[in-house]
């Protein structure tokens, strides 16, 4: 967007930092819920973005498979494998098993 349109970034961008900072709703929970919209939407650059940041906000494996699994009721059977593909991705150690779910 700032390559074709640094004024509506100027925008923009304010707007969606407000609304994504600390408030009434915890930031993990945000986080989940944009992992949720951006599974039925199946916007995939969004929802590895947006699981990351649950992840750092303290979610859980489970808690983001749950999330995952909220998906299917509106976004189908397609949005819940593609989002659990990429949780499963992220949620892997180093030495390539799973992440503790507490």
């Amino acid at each position: 967007m700032n390559r074709f349109d640094p004024e509506l970034l100027a925008k923009v961008e304010p707007w969606r930092l407000h609304v994504l900072e600390q408030g009434v709703i915890p930031l993990k929970q945000k986080e989940l819920m944009m992992v949720a919209m951006c599974a039925v939407a199946r916007f995939l650059p969004g929802l590895r973005i947006h699981a990351e940041r649950a992840l750092e906000q303290g979610a859980t494996a489970q808690e983001l498979f749950e999330t995952c699994a909220l998906s299917q009721l509106i976004g189908g059977v397609p949005s819940y494998r593609e989002s659990v593909l990429i949780v499963e991705e992220l949620v892997q150690t180093p030495t390539g098993g799973p992440q503790r779910s507490e």
